[in-house]
């Protein structure tokens, strides 16, 4: 299905935070949908980032970012200035949705799927939320795209980035190794459908535990929440009410 037209040079401002050396400091930054105009300073980007974190496994091919600004998805990014400091990725493409659309047992939906590729952020611009905030704003063009359905996965090393998908309202469906034999967490979220996961009788699952967690999908329950414990990180887990 083809995508509508964005107007890619159209900007909104927002103040962020930036640190330097020994600094904190406000600065007023813009944030706009990318196109095919975008694709070397993205791919560059994406790529500093990639590498600065040590596993570029974790992201994106370069040209499923050249798919993705050519049509076959949605692309965003902050800038300070011209440089930019945020990337967030959404796709479209068949060989993303469609094994997503596997994931989730919902077979036929391949035109209502948005596969959540990646973040990427800058380190001076870490600890503005911008995960969340780039995802919210994301979600919107994507809903106003007909795609109701989010998907993504998350390494269980990736801390940061799995509580942050949680408290965007996503849930863990499955855990299962993806991406050349990869372990990770299968979420998903649906814009249109309202979910309940009831927190009764929940159940706390280490998080390395993959034995644990996979015991308590396949009872049916499913992860909504991170939380810090004594003993270490647990996923919390309930029952989806009808």
């Amino acid at each position: 299905m083809e995508v509508k037209r964005v107007h890619h040079s159209k900007s909104e401002r927002i103040v962020l935070r930036r640190r330097r050396a020994g600094v904190i400091e406000t600065v007023p930054c813009t944030v706009r949908y990318l196109g095919p105009d975008d694709h070397a300073k993205a791919a560059a980007f994406h790529g500093r980032i990639a590498e600065e974190i040590g596993d570029e496994s974790l992201f994106s091919a370069e040209n499923s970012i050249r798919e993705t600004l050519g049509g076959k998805g949605r692309a965003l990014a902050f800038f300070d200035g011209d440089r930019m400091v945020c990337f967030r990725s959404v796709s479209y493409s068949p060989s993303e949705v469609e094994p997503a659309v596997r994931d989730l047992a919902i077979p036929g939906m391949e035109d209502r799927v948005a596969v959540m590729d990646f973040c990427v952020i800058d380190s001076s611009f870490r600890g503005n939320n911008l995960q969340q905030i780039s995802y919210y704003l994301m979600e919107s063009i994507v809903y106003a795209d007909n795609r109701n359905i989010f998907y993504t996965t998350v390494s269980p090393k990736n801390i940061y980035s799995l509580a942050n998908v949680l408290e965007c309202g996503f849930c863990i469906e499955d855990l299962k190794r993806k991406y050349a034999g990869t372990l990770r967490f299968v979420l998903s979220k649906h814009l249109d459908v309202p979910t309940q996961t009831s927190t009764r009788n929940h159940r706390e699952v280490p998080l390395h535990d993959v034995r644990a967690i996979r015991g308590v999908l396949d009872e049916g329950y499913s992860g909504y929440k991170l939380r810090h414990r004594s003993r270490g990180m647990v996923i919390l887990f309930g029952k989806p009410l009808a």
